[in-house]
């Protein structure tokens, strides 16, 4: 199961890369009449953020793959487990890219649109299951309840974690490189009247969106795995 998943992602991660590159020859094909071109404004950035944004989305689940084989409490567990939540809010954060989708001709708009939700589905499901394989580790040790509570809260921090990037133009490694800034504009964030709603009602709305989704596939999974022990 691991490894089909692993190549399953890989497979994902190169279609989309395919995809980004066939995107440069679009004005050169003939997808908009020599007569129309005229007449179109171009707006043709090549989107190349998304080879930086899934990299970082990687991150975690190849953590997340060291830390489901640990079999004990200790400080690599621990700091794998760090590592991996501090890089974790980088993959669900592709869905925040969808803000950037527009019509930019000459490239079909059918064409972006499989681009931009070929790569938000990817950093979900690479953010999932790093969540699962750092849940199957800790599931071992915690009670179900406490276990439940846990991996809220840590979709809770990861919510928090999106909006810093998005809005403060955070990133993961600012933590160890300006702590200080960091640490002063989150402050920033909870004593301002101003931020504190729209940092509010992003995180929760994120959160509860996670949590729903990443629960509905760990069922799905958890009952595939069901049926293929019983054949």
């Amino acid at each position: 199961m691991k490894r089909r998943t692993l190549y399953y992602l890989l497979t994902l991660t190169t279609f989309g890369i395919l995809l980004l590159l066939l995107r440069l020859f679009f004005r050169n094909v003939g997808f908009v009449s020599e007569g129309a071109s005229q007449h179109v404004r171009f707006s043709y950035p090549p989107l190349f953020f998304f080879i930086w944004n899934i990299f970082l989305a990687w991150i975690p689940y190849i953590i997340s793959l060291k830390i489901k084989c640990q079999r004990a409490i200790n400080w690599q567990s621990l700091g794998l487990s760090f590592m991996c939540l501090l890089f974790l809010p980088n993959a669900p954060y592709l869905i925040t890219d969808l803000m950037h989708m527009r019509v930019r001709p000459p490239v079909p708009v059918w064409y972006d649109a499989i681009l931009f939700f070929l790569f938000t589905g990817l950093g979900l499901m690479l953010g999932f299951f790093a969540m699962r394989n750092l849940s199957v580790f800790w599931r071992r040790f915690l009670s179900r309840n406490v276990h439940t509570v846990l991996i809220a809260g840590l979709w809770l921090l990861c919510s928090l974690g999106i909006y810093i990037g998005r809005e403060g133009r955070w990133n993961s490694w600012d933590l160890f490189t300006r702590p200080l800034d960091l640490m002063e504009y989150v402050f920033h964030l909870f004593y301002s009247p101003a931020e504190l709603f729209p940092v509010t009602i992003f995180t929760v709305v994120f959160t509860l969106f996670l949590c729903l989704g990443y629960w509905g596939m760990d069922h799905l999974m958890i009952s595939r795995a069901s049926i293929d022990s019983k054949k």
